[in-house]
């Protein structure tokens, strides 16, 4: 009976952390929400300002299709990955925890669908004759966005997968010592 309710408590607390998960999920998503699209008008920005030669050569009406595509684009990309990061599958095929638990891109399938931005850009940079050979890769924020601090909100989901993986293992050994000690008294019942 008391191995029950370990089960039980264990099962409680990766519930709590299942809670908490969503919610670090969320906020993670919220920040990319703004700060993909911040980081598409940016980058457009500063491939035209850096290629000055090519950028002159651009038409006034040129110059303003490619500041809405930048606009409309990187609001388009960056939904289109939120959205895609609501599929929670994509953070729990994560189990080990990197080094630097600041950043997320250890997260292959999470980081995988951040980094559609990049092709994203280089393609409408391209158009535009405006591209780099080397694409521009995108970085997590280190400053605030909505009042989220990334670095921390990464922090936090790690822990949380390292915590579920700990409970998780935890609530298995119970279960198998449980099976263990009914199988010792059938055994010796016989």
């Amino acid at each position: 009976m008391s191995d029950a309710q370990t089960v039980e408590e264990l099962e409680a607390q990766i519930a709590q952390r299942g809670s908490r998960f969503k919610q670090v999920i969320a906020d993670i998503r919220a920040v990319l929400a703004e700060d993909l699209v911040q980081f598409f008008a940016r980058e457009t920005k500063r491939a035209f300002l850096s290629k000055a030669a090519l950028s002159e050569a651009l038409s006034d009406d040129q110059v303003k299709e490619l500041k809405r595509r930048a606009t409309e684009d990187g609001k388009a990309i960056a939904a289109s990955i939120v959205e895609a990061l609501a599929d929670e599958s994509l953070w729990h095929e994560v189990t080990t925890v990197p080094d630097n638990v600041r950043d997320l891109r250890a997260a292959t399938p999470v980081w995988a669908q951040v980094t559609r931005v990049e092709t994203a850009l280089q393609s409408l940079l391209e158009g535009f004759g405006l591209a780099d050979a080397e694409p521009v890769h995108y970085k997590s924020p280190s400053y605030f966005v909505k009042g989220l601090f990334m670095p921390g909100l990464a922090e936090h989901y790690w822990r949380l997968v390292h915590e579920v993986e700990e409970l998780t293992e935890q609530r298995l050994q119970v279960e198998t010592d449980a099976i263990k000690a009914r199988l010792e008294s059938r055994w010796d019942d016989a």
